[in-house]
């Protein structure tokens, strides 16, 4: 261990370390948030010296210690779990530390080395057990309900009310809990196998532990329960997560599960120490701790005791079973997919993630069989066979440590969302927004028809043939025939079409003849840069369908990025591919690839906005989803004009307009007046005009003239707007003079007398 530690502090000599390896910005008006420091000195805690080099971090933020073992660590004001970490040593955080604004607080670390000798182990245990109280009051019975051995608990609860020193009673969860209770209780340089053990008997104890129900708390932070403390380490954090959820149980029951530091050769039964009926499982058993004298209660597991049985290759389990009578540990399990409460549709992959070696896995839907075998075991479930509504889901397992089972609610819903959607047929800025009436769709996603047939797609040769189907959406598919087309790809369409820099899905829409066959059936990809860049994949096998001889849709997910040369030249063949690679074990058909923005989760107000920059008309599909994934379709055509109508010849006093996208609407047409040289001006009039809504040819308007003996006009103005709500203006339009004509009379000559 000394050559260890010189060899680190020579290491870092030859190094100029700062210590600070991110520095908070500056602090502006309105910007980052306030900040605090945290400061302190790391030190070896068998031998007392400063430890140079240990990282200490926080939510993004670290700093390193110096050669004197110090470190500033600056964080926004808060409450963060600190880690310290450095070769050699066991990683440790400490939890819930309040960083507040402007001020400084002192944190201090003492490491423990990963492998130390038996002196600094000695030295180690002595320092980290003094952290605790005395343990001759630990776990006191009188405050258990009934009898010692009735604790009537089955479950493992997610959360714990603690009682901490200073009185408050904070909620946490039970596994964080537990990350402070361990290292408490057992030094985190013992082996894993005691570890384990340990936080088994934690847990246990702590889902039946109702000591302090008078202040509104489960359980407190010293001996009196079991000792907690905010100082957590890798190792115990590893036995914690190791064992998650897991718990003795006596008859279905957890355990109350006593612990304490050694016995003198045997642990006592339960009646010996507390007054109380004999506990079936708290009996005397013979323990190799090595010593001859208590420390402790002497009631159900001794600790020195499990760990000289972990020293000796005892499983965890192993130490349980001796220390508690008769109990089971039984695996805990947690379904990965589907999640409890989850609605459910098509064909779905139940799994399970367990402790211990798994042997026999068996699913049971509504108390029925439907799927068993051994840990490799894969079931696709079916759902559009059952019923639609709650189905009780249930796994059950036999392993090394016996039976255990876990059951969840799921919900069948194969049934598309209805509703309507409906928009403003066109647009005056670069967006289409649609309005959703009537559904419980939950999310929302667009296509600007971006779908391609699959018979128009290129396959390797013999790999497929082009087949009329009435049920495929152009009456014709691309078919792999088993026994007629070889294995291979089908590939394309190299298309530029969807922006780059968004997310989307691609939908292959796919049918088989015989969905019952255990066969790998095709693989579906998505790449571009002539393959050379896939961005998601996926297999399929033939069960994965929900019915024999019906299209249906699987999809893929993929963020598009920008990077060349995805369509950086369009005649160079590149482009997005969505490509299937047939297996040729069995019959498939390729309708159509549709592509689709990802989905939007859909607001209250049950609105959505999506991009359209190109002025004009877009076909656009808009796909509803519900929560389950099923989905419908509504095809819509939406028009984007940004640009105002369009003043063209002028012959005062009228003048022509146009709107060559959406069209004029002519009952917005007005003209107004002025009769002092455009100073002041009439009220606007509406102005009739001989065209229909949406006429995109030039359409002249013209002020109906003046009534007789009214005063003159000396300007006109008009206005008018498109069908998509583009106004525009004209500029004045100076009007000529309007007099009335000259008369002229012939010359009448007169002639003298007469």
């Amino acid at each position: 261990m000394v050559r260890c530690l010189t060899g680190l502090l020579a290491a870092i000599a030859l190094v100029t370390m700062a210590w600070l390896v991110r520095v908070p910005s500056p602090l502006v008006a309105g910007g980052a948030p306030p900040y605090g420091r945290l400061e302190g000195r790391v030190t070896d805690i068998v031998t007392e010296e400063p430890l140079p080099g240990v990282l200490v971090s926080a939510a993004g933020y670290a700093a390193r210690t110096d050669a004197n073992g110090h470190y500033l660590l600056a964080l926004p004001e808060g409450r963060y779990h600190i880690r310290a970490e450095a070769p050699g040593y066991i990683g440790m955080t400490q939890a819930f530390v309040l960083v507040r604004a402007e001020e400084a607080r002192p944190l201090d670390w003492e490491m423990v080395p990963e492998a130390p000798d038996e002196r600094a182990e000695a030295k180690i245990e002595a320092k980290l057990r003094g952290l605790a109280q005395d343990v001759s009051t630990v776990q006191h019975p009188e405050d258990l309900p009934g009898a010692v051995g009735a604790a009537a608990v089955t479950q493992v609860p997610e959360t714990i009310r603690v009682l901490m020193p200073d009185g408050a009673v904070v909620v946490m969860a039970l596994e964080e809990y537990l990350r402070g209770v361990v290292p408490s209780e057992m030094p985190p340089t013992w082996p894993r196998e005691a570890l384990r053990a340990q936080a088994v008997a934690a847990r246990s104890y702590a889902a039946t532990r109702h000591a302090h129900l008078d202040v509104g708390a489960d359980i407190c932070t010293t001996t009196h329960c079991q000792v907690w403390n905010n100082r957590y380490y890798d190792t115990t954090d590893r036995a914690v997560a190791d064992t998650r959820g897991i718990v003795g149980r006596y008859q279905g029951n957890i355990i109350y599960a006593f612990f304490f530091a050694h016995c003198d050769g045997r642990t006592r039964n339960n009646e010996e120490v507390w007054a109380g009926a004999p506990v079936p499982y708290l009996r005397s058993v013979p323990c190799s701790c090595g010593y001859t004298f208590m420390w402790g209660h002497g009631v159900g597991m001794c600790q020195e005791g499990a760990r000289a049985m972990a020293l000796q290759g005892y499983s965890y389990v192993d130490i349980l079973t001796h220390y508690y009578t008769g109990i089971e540990v039984p695996p805990s399990l947690t379904f990965l997919t589907p999640q409890d409460g989850q609605r459910v549709r098509g064909v779905i992959r139940p799994a399970v993630t367990g402790s211990g070696n798994i042997t026999y896995l068996a699913y049971y839907v509504d108390g029925a069989l439907r799927a068993q075998g051994d840990a490799s075991l894969v079931w696709y479930w079916n759902t559009a066979a059952e019923t639609e509504g709650p189905h009780t889901l249930r796994a059950v397992v036999n392993g090394s440590q016996g039976q255990g089972e876990v059951s969840i609610l799921v919900w069948v819903d194969n049934t598309p969302p209805t509703g309507a959607v409906s928009s403003a047929p066109w647009s005056i800025t670069p967006f289409v927004t649609v309005t959703i009436s009537g559904s419980e769709a939950t999310a929302i996603q667009f296509s600007e028809g971006w779908a391609w047939e699959g018979e128009s797609l290129p396959y390797w040769a013999g790999t497929a043939q082009v087949v009329a189907d009435p049920a495929a959406s152009g009456g014709l598919a691309l078919a792999g025939l088993a026994g007629q087309n070889s294995p291979g790809a089908w590939y394309g369409p190299y298309t530029c079409a969807l922006p780059p820099g968004r997310d989307y899905e691609v939908f292959y829409r796919f049918k088989t003849s015989d969905r019952t066959r255990s066969i790998g059936l095709l693989t579906i990809d998505v790449a571009d840069a002539q393959g050379a860049r896939r961005y998601a994949e996926r297999p399929l096998a033939a069960q994965e369908f929900s019915a024999s001889g019906v299209y249906e849709e699987f999809s893929l997910r993929f963020s598009y990025g920008a990077q060349a040369p995805t369509c950086a030249t369009p005649t160079s063949g590149d482009g997005l591919e969505f490509r299937t690679w047939y297996s040729g074990a069995g019959d498939l058909y390729l309708d159509r690839i549709a592509a689709f923005s990802a989905p939007i989760t859909l607001t209250a107000a049950m609105t959505a906005s999506w991009p359209l920059p190109q002025e004009g008309l877009h076909p656009l599909t808009v796909r509803l989803r519900d929560v389950a994934g099923n989905s419908a379709d509504f095809p819509l055509t939406v028009g984007v004009d940004l640009t105002p109508p369009q003043w063209l010849t002028v012959t005062p006093p009228a003048l022509w307009v146009q709107d060559a996208l959406s069209g004029l609407d002519p009952a917005s047409a007005a003209w107004a007046a002025s009769y002092d040289g455009g100073k002041t001006w009439a009220p606007w009039q509406p102005l009739t005009v001989e065209a229909s809504v949406g006429i995109t040819a030039p359409v002249q308007l013209e002020a109906p003239a003046p009534p007789e003996g009214s005063s003159a006009r000396t300007h006109l103005r008009y206005r008018i707007r498109d069908v998509a709500g583009n106004w525009v203006e004209s500029a004045p339009l100076l009007i000529p003079l309007d007099l009335p004509p000259k008369l002229w009379l012939p010359l009448i000559t007169a002639k003298a007398g007469g």
